[in-house]
Order: C-alpha cells, then structure tokens, then sequence
C-alpha cells in the first residue's frame, strides 16, 4: 500500500471505478458521493464551524453494475481486466487500510436482459470477497443498472470534515478528468446525507 495515500485515496478510487462503469455514450452519467456523520458534532478548527465526525462515505453511480465479468475480474488479484486503463488490480485493498467494513450492492443486467442485484462484503482474511449475495430481480417496473460501495467505521481520522475542502480536494486529484470532459462526462455530486449541503464538483 503507498504510504503517500491518505483516506482521499479510497474515495478517489470508487469515484474512478464508477468512471469506468458509466458507459462512454451515457449522458445521463452521474455519481454521488454522499458523507456520513457521527451523532456528536465537535468544532472543525480549519473553518470554526461545528461539525461531526465523519464515520462512513457512500460512492453511488449509475453505471452497467458489477456484472459477472466485472465481479469474477474483482475477486482476482492483480487482475489484467482494466490494465488498458492503468489498472492493476489491487486497489480494493486500499478500501480496506482506511475503513474497517466496505460493502458493495449493484443491480446489473445479464446478456439475456435480465436484472440481478449483488451484494459482497471485502473480506480482511483469505477471501477477497465475502457474504455475496446474488439475486435475479423479478419485479417488472422499469429498472437501471448501478453500484453503491458504502465505505463503513473510518479508520484514520485525516479526513477533513468540511464538505467543501473535501470537494477541493477531489477536484484537484480529478483535474485531468474534468479537464477533457465533454458531452458524456458524468455529473459528479458531494452531498451530506442529510441533504443541508451540496456541491457539484463539475461547476466547482
């Protein structure tokens, strides 16, 4: 695990995995990262502000879900899936260096056109992936495709509590995305659970 890294580094990671799952023709794209608080506020010293804790971050997209081949590519360690787009195949262990639980849910569509929801658990031990649960979907209302990776009991306690110095920050990391965007750049959203505060870090 790189020692530069810090609790931005997962975070960036689902944000880049969701980039890879929305589709390069999607215009709809989007991708929410929604903050989670503790219970008991406490002063944010950079802003002087009262603010919780953060405890847990959820990455939402909705893009085409772990699908078989994105699953069984996950549970490989240094998978050659996304080495054409720099991926090496161990960044889901960065989830686990900074959150003690992560979990994923994702609705996807098979070859045949039929929806499934999936669920797992990162395992800390021998198994990458644990708990999964995978379910054919049969409720005929229209359904879409999509994740959310709930980043659960933050580890370090290095990541600033103000929703606008983490949507700095992340626009800093995802310049160069953000730089050659277009049409079919999906819209990327920091909000707090709560829905008190906003920002969209495309006008950011």
């Amino acid at each position: 695990i790189k020692t530069r890294s810090t609790s931005l580094t997962p975070i960036i990671e689902a944000i880049c995995n969701s980039m890879d799952a929305i589709e390069s023709n999607q215009k709809d794209g989007y991708i929410e990262i929604v903050i989670k608080r503790d219970s008991q506020p406490s002063l944010d010293l950079e802003t002087e502000k009262i603010k919780s804790d953060i405890i847990g971050i959820d990455v939402i997209d909705n893009g085409v879900g772990f699908t078989s081949q994105n699953r069984d590519s996950f549970d490989t360690f240094r998978s050659g899936y996304k080495s054409k787009k720099g991926g090496k195949g161990f960044g889901r262990f960065m989830y686990l260096k900074y959150f003690r639980k992560v979990t994923i849910e994702s609705t996807y569509k098979d070859e045949s056109g039929i929806f499934f929801y999936r669920s797992f658990s990162f395992g800390h031990d021998n198994e990458i992936i644990e708990n999964e649960v995978t379910n054919e979907i049969t409720v005929v209302e229209k359904q879409a495709t999509g994740s959310t990776v709930h980043l659960s009991s933050i580890i370090s306690k290095d990541l600033d509590k103000g929703i606008d110095v983490i949507a700095r920050k992340l626009v800093e990391r995802l310049l160069a995305f953000f730089a050659i965007g277009n049409e079919y750049t999906p819209k990327i959203v920091i909000r707090e659970e709560d829905n008190s505060e906003s920002i969209t870090l495309n006008d950011y």
